[in-house]
């Protein structure tokens, strides 16, 4: 594979939780609705709730809205924007950096600007 596609080990990092997060989060949604529909049939949700909706949409509404706030978008979305942002940042300031893993290693990198000690080169 060519290295300016490969991902950053963060990122690996990132796929690894979203792999086991996504179908946690999937069966607690469905346990959610399922929760309330049995509320539901049981009457121990008064009926005026789910009087404009009808009772199925009230349930799945639940359901929808565990899966909305717990989205895991952001984990997924995070790392590659973060990548993006500080490659556009190096850029502008005359630095190209290949990819993600030369970015999360460029904070140990230390510099000398006054270049009384040294040539200006770059100490690890």
């Amino acid at each position: 594979m060519c290295p300016l596609f490969e991902q950053a080990p963060i990122q690996y990092y990132a796929d690894y939780v979203s792999a086991r997060f996504v179908p946690s989060i999937v069966v607690l949604a469905l346990a959610t609705s399922a929760i309330w529909g049995m509320g539901v049939l049981t009457g121990a949700v008064p009926s005026d709730w789910y009087a404009a909706e009808g009772p199925t949409l009230f349930c799945v509404l639940f359901g929808m809205g565990v899966l909305v706030i717990s989205c895991p978008c952001a984990l997924g979305l995070a790392v590659p924007t973060a990548v993006m942002v500080g490659t556009g940042v190096g850029a502008t300031h005359g630095v190209l950096i290949k990819g993600g893993a030369a970015l999360e290693t460029a904070h140990a990198v230390r510099a000398n600007s006054n270049n009384s000690s040294s040539d200006g080169a770059c100490i690890w």
